[in-house]
């Protein structure tokens, strides 16, 4: 992830003084704030690891950095960012990413829709996921390159942007 701008540390917490108009945050109480660890791949370890975690197919951050003109470098919101891997070897080492590529980590399609299947299986051994949602999981691992969302000039008039 050498091109991923990475935030400049988490963004200070102050305690605010309600009782003021308007509140005033108050710099010399600041309040502690923790991330969770992350492993080699820089994904959480903490909580339920979802199959396509369990199984990557790139960092999932649990933030966004600003962009350049509005904070660059600080955090922004809490939604989340892919840093996906290298497809192959070779773009891994163009790149100068440290984490194995796709190709490396998996071999093919069907290695990585295994993969997915045993996390999955293995979240509802452990009754955290549905057993229906077992083939939801693997499914989707099989049409990841799917587009996810419908784009162009074709709609009919009653469909909606």
């Amino acid at each position: 992830m050498p091109s991923a701008l990475r935030p400049h540390g988490p963004n200070e917490l102050y305690a605010v003084d309600r009782s003021a108009v308007p509140p005033v945050a108050d710099p010399s109480r600041r309040y502690a704030v923790l991330v969770p660890a992350v492993d080699a791949d820089g994904n959480e370890t903490a909580g339920v690891r979802a199959p396509m975690v369990a199984a990557p197919l790139g960092t999932y951050t649990g933030w966004n950095t600003r962009s350049p003109g509005q904070g660059h470098g600080a955090l922004h919101e809490f939604s989340g960012s892919p840093l996906p891997f290298a497809a192959t070897e070779d773009e891994r080492l163009i790149t100068g990413d440290p984490r194995p590529s796709v190709g490396k980590r998996y071999g093919d399609s069907a290695a990585y829709v295994a993969r997915i299947r045993v996390a999955a299986e293995d979240l509802a051994a452990r009754r955290l996921l549905l057993q229906e949602d077992i083939e939801r999981a693997v499914a989707a691992a099989a049409n990841r390159s799917a587009p996810r969302h419908r784009f162009g000039q074709n709609r009919t008039p009653t469909e909606s942007a």
